[in-house]
């Protein structure tokens, strides 16, 4: 289930269980597949999250097209109609993505905390993180920045109390149950045990996102010399 409110005068929100559920995520990502299937030029652009589709639209464009109606109103109609098609849209399958990380002390600023505080060893955290594949529930805070999970309970671990004025693009972090990648130079909160040589982030592409909500993500570990080679050649 599911309802429908607006964002402001130009957007409109689908807001469905406020839970983190695998299952729930595949049920908005094949409605978020349906409403892509019959987007319309005044449809700016559709975003799946956690529990949620935002959709960005041209206000005067829609004003336009739909008379006497309240924009509102109009979109609404239109995402219902999408949404209770009886076609499914064809199902994207998603091959597992490995993305390359370095646990190096170099790089993990935080594991040393996570390790001591959760009382388990440095290399059964990098293990633990590391051996399961994550599903990735939306991009968000920064472009290409992939909110995944769940990590393992035993490394789980809250956000920074005050967060750093900067951390690397690639730093590989840990907030609550959810992992990420930082796509950029940024300020951050997260707990970074690691980084990884590839960019995530690459504006000039015509699919600027390494990672995309929906996305399964293996971490595989490397060594430091073998991410000074991975990172010569991305950049």
């Amino acid at each position: 289930m599911y309802k429908i409110f607006s964002l402001g005068d130009s957007a409109i929100c689908i807001q469905y269980e406020q839970v983190i559920s695998q299952t729930l995520h595949a049920n908005i990502i094949n409605d978020y597949e349906k409403l892509l299937t019959e987007k319309f030029d005044f449809v700016k652009d559709i975003i799946p999250a956690y529990c949620s589709i935002s959709i960005i639209y041209d206000f005067e464009k829609v004003k336009f097209i739909s008379k006497k109606k309240s924009a509102f109103s109009f979109i609404k109609n239109w995402v219902l109609n999408c949404l209770q098609k009886t076609i499914t849209p064809k199902i994207i399958t998603r091959e597992i993505k490995e993305i390359p990380v370095c646990y190096h002390k170099t790089f993990a600023l935080d594991t040393e905390n996570i390790s001591a505080n959760k009382n388990i060893s440095i290399q059964e955290l990098i293990e633990l993180h590391y051996s399961k594949t994550y599903h990735v529930f939306m991009i968000g805070f920064l472009p290409g920045f992939p909110y995944m999970g769940l990590v393992d309970e035993k490394i789980s671990f809250p956000r920074l109390n005050s967060p750093r004025n900067f951390l690397e693009a690639g730093s590989v972090g840990i907030a609550g149950f959810q992992t990420g990648i930082y796509p950029l130079n940024s300020p951050g909160g997260w707990n970074i045990i690691g980084k990884t040589p590839l960019q995530i982030f690459n504006p000039n592409l015509s699919n600027p996102c390494l990672i995309n909500s929906g996305d399964q993500i293996k971490f595989v570990p490397i060594s430091l010399s073998e991410f000074n080679q991975l990172n010569q050649h991305e950049h």
